[in-house]
């Protein structure tokens, strides 16, 4: 599957081909029309792939776009329970109707999200600029818990189990619990990371 521009497509704060994209991927994986934990991390499952087996239609079209001001994404989306999750450098974090396009609800912090999300068991985990990963309730958007990395988080959160292995540019992967954000493990590789933990086989 050809690498999406992100910067081509999210034109003037529009979702529309790259969640469309996405849309038509899920929709193929779970049997038309189920959407559910069609693509819950940001390249799509925990080894990081960003590919699927699927056959597309032979033709495309465009089933809804929202506008959202601002300057643009620099992340893609994740799909989950028929709702598409994606956060902006404005510090804007949106779950949206992924059949309908319209705003379930958002979050509004004083930072910003390059970083896709990762969804798991009804949670969303993003990280932001400062740092800070956020565990959010995927219906409300309530927060649940916080951790604190040294720096700017770049990438999704990779499920591990019962806990989420985290990279910032820092230079640092974090094993940290899912269940509570209380930290495991830290392992310092000496320079930065700015891609998300990928796991093969055991």
């Amino acid at each position: 599957m050809p690498r999406i521009n992100v910067h081509e497509i999210m034109i003037n704060r529009t979702v529309t081909a790259l969640v469309v994209g996405t849309l038509y991927v899920a929709i193929a994986m779970c049997a038309v029309p189920l959407l559910a934990d069609s693509w819950p991390f940001g390249r799509g499952d925990v080894a990081g792939t960003g590919a699927t087996k699927t056959q597309l239609p032979e033709k495309i079209s465009l089933l809804w776009e929202l506008p959202l001001g601002g300057i643009g994404f620099e992340s893609t989306p994740i799909i989950a329970e028929n709702t598409v999750f994606i956060g902006d450098p404005d510090g804007r974090f949106f779950s949206i109707d992924a059949t309908t396009g319209q705003e379930k609800w958002r979050l509004e912090l004083e930072t910003g999200f390059v970083a896709s999300a990762s969804y798991i068991d009804k949670v969303i985990y993003i990280g932001d600029y400062d740092g800070v990963l956020r565990a959010l309730d995927a219906v409300t958007g309530e927060e649940i818990w916080t951790f604190k990395a040294e720096m700017q988080i770049d990438a999704s959160p990779t499920a591990y189990g019962d806990n989420l292995l985290v990279t910032s540019e820092d230079g640092t992967l974090y094993c940290v619990k899912r269940a509570s954000g209380e930290l495991i493990w830290k392992y310092e590789t000496g320079d930065q990371l700015r891609c998300g933990a990928s796991l093969a086989g055991n």
